[in-house]
């Protein structure tokens, strides 16, 4: 699905052009993601118009995917501190820090 959206995005930005088709192909595994990688051509070619196409692109494909209900996941990290180990070591460490914190010239 969010590739079909993507390549409404491509279709609906002015900046592509239409004389070569965009493509969208799955790259990898993310964190928490399939990563895909989106190319298209542009009439011309200059710098500026390649930032400027660059930027409507991404606005219009996450614009099209919110609309469609698909979600662009981030990284979430869970951190376990139940194990005592762990409760030790960060003691051990604010300790430290606090000693460092108090060793500096004023």
């Amino acid at each position: 699905k969010a590739k079909e959206v993507i390549l409404q995005a491509l279709e609906k930005a002015e900046t592509v052009s239409k004389l070569a088709e965009p493509s969208v192909v799955a790259t990898e595994f993310g964190a928490s993601s399939i990563d895909l990688k989106v190319r298209w051509f542009i009439n011309d070619g200059t710098q500026a118009n390649k930032v400027a196409s660059i930027h409507e692109v991404i606005v219009e494909i996450k614009d099209q995917l919110d609309a469609a209900g698909v979600n662009i996941p981030f990284p979430i990290r869970t951190l376990d501190f139940s194990d005592e180990s762990v409760s030790e070591l960060v003691k051990k460490m604010a300790k430290l820090q606090s000693q460092q914190l108090d060793q500096q010239p004023e």
